[in-house]
């Protein structure tokens, strides 16, 4: 399926489609998709078809290079289309990352390539919302999550995202994917013309939007940030000169005088962070507003730039040096928050979910703990196949891409979160199915120096880590205290979320975060210093709780 630009309209608006749409006509799209039974792999079979009929074809490198070549505005004499003025172009950010291309030969490319973006992510939606057996379903070419309504950034044009939240928001409603997505055959989209989302009733669905790419998804907050129909949720580097520098802190939580006021977390995280301290807090995040918001379908954005060594993110800038600014994650540790996520909407629970596979083996042979003590390449460890029956609720599971700059590096995470998305939702499906080297093929060079698919010993780490506590000593005290203060801060979201839901009133409600915040914070620090002085006074958690209990008694009678 392809979009349309009545697609696009649902969320941008038409000046700025202007600028993109070329030529100013409606193309002609081959299709056909089809769900079979298990894992199918549906992608958008449109291709564009010249005049003549046959396939359309740019060369990635001409198109590449035609949009960084302008330094003088082409002819376009032959299209009868002026280009826009510089002021223009800055107005809609089509500039700098998000260049405006310099033929028309790019320029029809660049809208075909934004309509087969956004179509395909809103075709994945559908296929969640349908009357098919698809619990879940994955678009790696998604994740724009910069564009907004009229204005571009951060790579992005056109936003595939907010599209497909819309989407789920809408349920099962085939009408509205045939206005939205052209059919083979078809020259226009089909049906009659269909109004603005923000006019039509939705659903009472709730979608929960989780973002772990390491920029913040500044257009995913601005969409929805006055509505608690999504509950959006980002994971991000938040630093002056880091883009984007306009949004992403942690006193973002919704608009005032909203529904949508508490239903927005910003989750800033230092530089350097790893597998382990990532995991730990993005399972506090899924598991605990999964629990209290209960969404119906889950998105998961994936951006493969929070790698160590990313090329844009925390590569070299030459002579050695490097930006400082990125995480420390690997593919195996994107793969297993893919993992975590699709075994939650699976309906399984947090104790079996993050389990370590070794000991669980080890548990049913019943092994003596001198048989424990192996390596990666102990046979224990391999094709172990959990066999746990779902307690929850089922829900949809939308992954898309995001970030990413070192091309095989991305790829590699992609295809191991593809398979942990199989494996979370059908456990014992691709637990051992995947080879530990990278096969031979074109691009083989590109993966060295240890030409692995997937690290036995990084999940044999990240698995490992489930038994003990997190330990963050190689952390600095900055480091440390955003680490806590991005906890405190899930935690407190989790609190008020909780708290509305059970109520139903939020315009009754005057929840103050900073007050909270403040208070649980002085509350820290005289925790800290009883355990410096080895105080015996006891009970001081529970006056912890006691106070905050007593914070939300008097929101509650408005006083």
């Amino acid at each position: 399926m392809i979009g349309t630009r009545t697609l696009l309209e649902e969320f941008h608006r038409g000046e700025f489609l202007d600028l993109l749409e070329f030529p100013k006509q409606d193309d002609t799209f081959q299709s056909s998709a089809s769900l079979r039974e298990g894992t199918d792999i549906v992608q958008p079979s449109g291709v564009p078809i010249n005049e003549d009929g046959t396939a359309f074809h740019v060369d990635d490198g001409a198109f590449a290079e035609s949009l960084r070549s302008r330094s003088s505005p082409p002819h376009f004499a032959e299209s009868c289309v002026q280009y826009p003025s510089d002021d223009i172009l800055s107005k809609y950010g089509l500039e700098d990352d998000c260049p405006y291309p310099a033929t028309p030969q790019a320029r029809a490319l660049l809208w075909k390539y934004c309509l087969a973006t956004a179509g395909a992510s809103w075709h994945a939606a559908s296929l969640l919302t349908a009357n098919v057996r698809a619990d879940v379903a994955i678009h790696w070419g998604g994740g724009r999550h910069h564009a907004h309504a009229s204005k571009a950034g951060g790579f992005c044009y056109v936003s595939d995202v907010i599209l497909a939240i819309q989407r789920l928001l809408h349920g099962n409603d085939d009408q509205i994917d045939a206005r939205m997505l052209r059919f083979s055959g078809e020259g226009t989209s089909c049906g009659a013309t269909v109004a603005p989302i923000q006019q039509r009733n939705l659903s009472s669905r709730r979608i929960l939007y989780i973002d772990i790419d390491i920029h913040h998804a500044d257009a995913v907050q601005a969409a929805f940030y006055a509505t608690d129909r999504v509950l959006t949720v980002s994971f991000h580097r938040h630093s002056p000169g880091f883009f984007p520098a306009t949004s992403g802190s942690i006193s973002e939580k919704g608009e005032v005088g909203t529904s949508g006021f508490g239903y927005n977390l910003n989750v800033p995280l230092p530089a350097g962070i790893d597998d382990l301290q990532f995991i730990h807090i993005y399972r506090q995040a899924l598991f605990g507003l999964g629990r209290v918001y209960d969404p119906h379908a889950v998105v998961l954005c994936v951006g493969a730039d929070g790698l160590e060594g990313d090329a844009l993110i925390s590569g070299s800038l030459g002579n050695g040096s490097v930006t400082g600014e990125g995480w420390t994650l690997s593919p195996e540790g994107l793969a297993e928050c893919v993992r975590i996520a699709a075994a939650f909407c699976a309906g399984f629970n947090e104790v079996d979910i993050c389990v370590s596979p070794i000991d669980k083996k080890i548990e049913e042979k019943n092994l003596s703990s001198s048989e424990r003590v192996d390596g990666p390449d102990n046979e224990h460890f391999h094709n172990v196949k959990p066999d746990k029956q779902n307690s929850g609720n089922i829900l949809k599971l939308l992954i898309l891409g995001g970030g990413g700059y070192t091309p095989a590096q991305t790829a590699r995470t992609q295809l191991l979160c593809t398979a942990a998305a199989c494996e979370g939702a059908r456990p014992g499906m691709f637990w051992s199915e995947l080879p530990r080297d990278i096969p031979c093929h074109e691009y083989f060079p590109r993966y060295g120096p240890l030409f692995e698919l997937v690290s036995e010993q990084k999940k044999k780490e990240i698995f490992a880590s489930y038994l003990v506590e997190v330990q963050n000593e190689d952390m600095s005290n900055c480091d440390r205290q955003i680490l806590r203060e991005a906890g405190r801060s899930i935690a407190l979201s989790v609190m008020y979320i909780d708290h509305q839901r059970r109520n139903q009133t939020p315009q009754k409600l005057t929840f103050c975060y900073d007050q909270v915040m403040e208070k649980d914070y002085e509350m820290e620090l005289l925790d800290c210093s009883r355990h410096k002085k080895n105080s015996s006074i006891s009970g001081g958690g529970r006056r912890r709780k006691k106070k905050k209990i007593e914070t939300l008694s008097r929101i509650h009678d408005g006083s």
